[in-house]
């Protein structure tokens, strides 16, 4: 058993830092996402809120749910655009390993931001290469971004970030531990306040709403770097490759939460959970 975590063997107990309310598995779970994250929110991609698309259709705009976000992902290329599915019965967003969808415009609401929590709902498939689930600027490697990616083992899938004198910390869970061909919630707040070096400190990784602990990280060598500068406005976010089309995703994605605050590990346990409960997720799917 890992303590305090409680995976295979482990007690609800030790797993249930937040509570699942009869809200967040009903029809408010944007309103709960509105309610926790409060002023601090960035965008809420939800794909059950698409309303316009049918399924099989692609997608040409995805928008914030909650109207938050200045600006919407949007492709024009007929060929590059994702397609509403369905994922247990569920709308979801299918990337098919060619789709790219981008911010029209760059994302100032995240100029100067060193406190941010990123929760995303995803089901990717087995790739041989590193692909780009989501990423912030054209290409993470420059300084003051993030991305969210996926690829072989051992790093399944990880996110990583670079603050303005280059460091990376880059955080994954280990494929002997979680199953990677599961859905997940992957959840993680970042500190890009100079917390010091090591684990769960810029990038503390939670999975299905509950912390994964050190030992259960795959940890990028010496690259687990304190992060000690803001992001900046002139990047866009990008989803489902680069912004070039380089390193594209084959998978679906559900949601996309982004809130620029450091999350409690309760507020974390309860955003995830309502994410999960709409896609039947249950807490222990990722174990391998």
């Amino acid at each position: 058993m890992r303590s305090g975590f409680g995976g295979k063997g482990g007690s609800l107990s030790s797993r249930s830092i937040g509570v699942t309310t009869s809200e967040d598995r009903s029809g408010g779970f944007l309103s709960l996402v509105r309610a926790v994250a409060g002023g601090d929110l960035v965008v809420c991609l939800d794909a059950q809120s698409i309303k316009d698309v049918a399924v099989g259709d692609t997608i040409t705009n995805w928008n914030d749910s909650l109207g938050v976000l200045s600006t919407n992902f949007t492709q024009a290329t007929a060929d590059n655009k994702p397609a509403l599915a369905l994922f247990r019965n569920k709308p979801i967003v299918n990337f098919n390993g060619s789709n790219l969808m981008t911010t029209a415009a760059n994302m100032s609401e995240l100029n100067g931001v060193r406190d941010c929590t990123i929760i995303m709902m995803f089901d990717h498939e087995a790739s041989e290469a590193t692909t780009i689930v989501l990423e912030y600027t054209a290409n993470y490697n420059s300084a003051n971004a993030f991305a969210l990616t996926t690829a072989e083992d051992p790093k399944a899938y990880a996110l990583g970030q670079r603050d303005a004198v280059n460091s990376y910390c880059t955080n994954g869970p280990k494929s002997a531990v979680y199953d990677h061909s599961k859905p997940v919630v992957f959840g993680n707040v970042l500190n890009r306040n100079d917390p010091g070096a090591g684990i769960n400190l810029s990038t503390v990784v939670y999975v299905n709403g509950a912390l994964v602990p050190a030992g259960d990280q795959v940890i990028d060598g010496s690259l687990n770097r304190s992060q000690d500068s803001g992001f900046t406005n002139t990047k866009k976010l990008n989803l489902g490759a680069r912004e070039n089309g380089d390193a594209p995703f084959t998978g679906r994605v559900g949601s996309l939460i982004i809130i620029n605050r450091q999350l409690t590990a309760g507020e974390m346990s309860r955003i995830s959970k309502a994410v999960m409960n709409r896609y039947a997720v249950t807490e222990t799917e990722a174990f391998v």
